[in-house]
């Protein structure tokens, strides 16, 4: 199976044809003019409608970049109500119910009266004068400030035009309210954001920020639990600001900026993003259906194609290594982070193992190594797993990969690690070892109301037991 392979689907549901009068990028369509990454935000807690956010970046980037609605730590990062924006943070935030982690905001303002904390600062904006596309984002305030954003896979272009009015522009950071720090080195801003880990261990987001205009000064502010730093330009300044992030150092952060963005201006990010996603998207080809149809289809493919996110970065020799939140240790090879096997494991996994083979290699590659890091195989990971949820899903992942023969693991050190699984209990929620597993194995079943969950418990270890039976059966082994 070619890692290029285009599926050609035709929808029985589409009822017209549509003509395509898109920008040509060598195939004569534009797939990301189909994409609007705020559908589905037109939600909230008490009724949900989508729970996402326009989320922009590279394909399972490291880290996405959204504008920001609402308050710091709110998991309804953006929504299609709100009438302000608060900011643009960097974010990994997998859904509204497990919130975020690792954030830095950007917050563009001008005149004296700055307003630091999220809770009172905000930009009245309109939908209309937003552009939400899968590579960029841009947005004119009603004041006139106007801010586009161009992620990379670890990097930020930035670029915002102050009105010439004669007041001071200024560009507030925001650590999110987490512990850090934010400090400048001539024309540049260094920080980091602290992740608290299990047991007191420690995992911090580092970044770098770039201006390509001096900025004037820069302050310090802290206002309740939050806190961050400004920097002041000339009134009417159009600054391109470059931010980059790692996990593992300021050194890797510099790295990341050097490789991924360098001396390349706004626009020229802009359209590599561009073509990056045209790419991907267009290997799934749909024809025939309506406008709303195809805009619906593609910006589903667009978030589809978010998560597991890459937890990896590439070193000097451009080898891939990580800082493992596992084990807090730095290792060689890929990683990936920021997804939940029991949302995802129907069908997002077996769409990647068709779009993607050699990306999945190293992801069931990475499912051993957290499992050799961890002792348990990962169950919902954000960035450390929390066990979540119910199953013991790694098994499916790994058995439908192996089954569509993208076999980069050792098929004994799998089933070892799955029998451990279901004979144990690890700490924490369900879904890390199983739950209930005694009774499974001498009734044939989990009992309710003697255990929670007892009867999805139930029916979801019998599928992944069937799993293991036949990717056990498919190695040639005989331990299940």
């Amino acid at each position: 199976m070619r890692h290029t392979l285009k599926a050609i689907i035709s929808a029985a549901l589409f009822l017209s044809s549509v003509p395509f009068l898109h920008a040509d990028d060598g195939t004569g369509r534009d797939y990301t003019s189909y994409v609007d990454t705020r559908m589905g935000t037109d939600s909230r807690p008490e009724l949900s409608h989508g729970n996402t956010y326009p989320g922009t970046g590279r394909p399972f980037g490291v880290h996405l970049w959204s504008p920001q609605t609402g308050i710091n730590g709110d998991g309804w990062k953006y929504t299609w109500k709100a009438e302000a924006i608060k900011g643009f943070t960097l974010s990994h935030q997998c859904s509204p119910w497990t919130n975020d982690y690792g954030c830095l905001s950007l917050f563009p303002q001008t005149g004296d009266s700055l307003r630091y904390s999220s809770l009172k600062r905000g930009a009245p904006f309109r939908h209309r004068d937003e552009t939400a596309l899968p590579h960029c984002y841009s947005v004119t305030f009603r004041n006139g400030i106007r801010t586009e954003m161009a992620p990379t896979d670890r990097c930020c272009s930035f670029r915002i035009t102050f009105p010439d009015n004669g007041e001071k522009a200024t560009l507030l950071f925001d650590l999110t309210g987490r512990q850090g720090e934010i400090k400048a080195e001539k024309n540049m801003l260094k920080g980091y954001i602290l992740i608290g880990g299990p047991e007191g261990r420690e995992l911090k987001n580092y970044f770098i920020i770039k201006c390509d205009r001096h900025f004037r000064d820069f302050t310090l502010w802290e206002e309740g639990s939050e806190s961050g730093a400004t920097v002041t330009f000339s009134p009417g300044e159009k600054v391109e600001v470059k931010i980059a992030a790692s996990y593992i150092s300021y050194g890797q952060a510099e790295l990341n900026l050097k490789r991924e963005i360098g001396n390349r201006n706004f626009d020229q990010v802009k359209e590599e993003g561009r073509q990056v996603w045209n790419s991907l998207l267009g290997r799934i080809e749909v024809s025939g259906g309506r406008e709303e149809d195809m805009k619906t289809f593609y910006t589903c493919l667009y978030r589809a194609n978010q998560n597991s996110r890459m937890f990896y970065e590439l070193d000097g020799n451009d080898d891939p290594v990580y800082f493992s939140p596992y084990d807090f240790r730095i290792h060689h090879g890929y990683m990936y982070n920021d997804n939940g096997f029991w949302d995802a494991f129907r069908a997002q996994f077996p769409l990647f193992n068709i779009l993607h083979p050699t990306r999945q290699g190293r992801l069931m590659t990475s499912i051993m190594d957290i499992y050799d890091q961890m002792g348990w195989l990962p169950a919902w990971s954000q960035p450390f797993d929390n066990g979540g949820m119910t199953g013991n899903h790694a098994i499916s992942i790994l058995a439908d990969a192996w089954a569509k023969g993208i076999r980069t693991v050792d098929p004994g050190h799998v089933l070892e690690a799955y029998i451990h699984e279901i004979t144990h209990k690890g700490p924490g929620e369900l879904s890390r070892g199983r739950y209930g597993h005694e009774e499974y194995w001498e009734k044939g079943y989990v009992p309710y109301p003697e255990h929670i969950h007892g009867s999805t418990l139930t029916l979801e270890y019998a599928y992944d037991d069937w799993c293991g039976m036949l990717f056990a059966r498919e190695a040639g082994d005989t331990l299940l």
